[in-house]
């Protein structure tokens, strides 16, 4: 599933964004309605909300696109 926020982000499941952007998360998932993605951390930020490995669900327009894979 593609998502689309705001006509010029596009979160595909395998891009890598980032919350803070010392972190970096890997999309695993979108839900249908398109509203919530589930992340995966893959390096921790530098105030350690999270932990490589974490997988949380969140909404879309927290994070940037770090790149695609």
């Amino acid at each position: 599933m593609e998502l689309k926020d705001e006509e010029w982000r596009t979160f595909n499941v395998g891009d890598i964004v980032s919350r803070i952007g010392t972190d970096e998360q890997e999309i695993v998932g979108i839900n249908h309605a398109g509203d919530l993605i589930d992340i995966k951390c893959i390096k921790a930020p530098h105030n350690n909300f999270c932990k490589i490995g974490d997988v949380e669900s969140n909404v879309p327009w927290r994070y940037t696109l770090v790149r695609r894979r």
